[in-house]
């Protein structure tokens, strides 16, 4: 009998509200742990796989109107071409397949967020046929990117494992283009296959420049044709 007492003893010393702070507590944990993911980012979208860049198609989450909406989010996760953002960022190799056409754009890549040997991004024209996909910077048409005063049709800053494949980087008609690439911070970064081209009107600079060297490597160009008329 004492046994019997003093287990019901040993009951009755246990709180009710014991019971309700191992609930609060789990609530409280469960709470924390999903404010730590967006804390960390990773409740967001990251690009991977195939995704098109074509003006001709509607924007969707796998098309692009342009290229400046598909830079966009890479580094920020936002899109002007009215589609919604997948990014910001990577977690996965990602494909843009740019259609036939002229861009008439000025782009700037800047950091893109889980890029690696493995996470590569890549543009490369759709066609197989770098002639018939035309990056131009015949004017001020677009958004135009400076770095150090210096205005290119395509500037990467720190950047890595990028590729751009079959595709035409010109400039014509616009004097302000002091370079046609510039590479700043950047490595990994393979150009092929590409035509690279300035015009008459071209401002006296380099078709590709390197801001600090030490700061840029395995920068490959392969098989590429470079124009630059006397």
């Amino acid at each position: 009998m004492k046994t019997s007492k003093h287990n019901n003893t040993m009951r009755s010393f246990l709180p009710v509200s014991f019971t309700k702070t191992t609930r609060e507590t789990k609530r409280m944990i469960l709470c924390l742990a999903v404010f730590a993911c967006f804390a960390t980012g990773t409740a967001f979208a990251q690009l991977k796989g195939t995704y098109t860049i074509d003006p001709g198609k509607s924007a969707s989450s796998t098309n692009y109107k342009d290229f400046h909406s598909a830079i966009a989010d890479l580094d920020s996760g936002k899109r002007y071409d009215g589609g919604s953002a997948n990014g910001k960022g990577v977690n996965g190799a990602v494909v843009f397949k740019v259609a036939d056409g002229t861009y008439n754009e000025h782009l700037s890549i800047i950091s893109i967020t889980g890029s690696s040997p493995a996470n590569t991004v890549t543009f490369t024209s759709a066609s197989g046929d770098s002639s018939k996909v035309r990056i131009i910077a015949a004017s001020t048409t677009g958004p135009i990117y400076y770095r150090s005063n210096i205005l290119y049709v395509l500037n990467l800053d720190s950047v890595a494992f990028l590729n751009f494949h079959e595709l035409s980087i010109i400039s014509t008609g616009y004097l302000g283009i002091s370079h046609i690439i510039g590479a700043k911070s950047s490595h990994d970064i393979t150009i092929s296959n590409c035509f690279i081209s300035g015009d008459s009107s071209y401002n006296g600079g380099d078709l590709i420049y390197c801001t600090g060297m030490s700061g840029n490597y395995d920068l490959k160009l392969l098989n590429n044709r470079f124009y630059l008329p006397e």
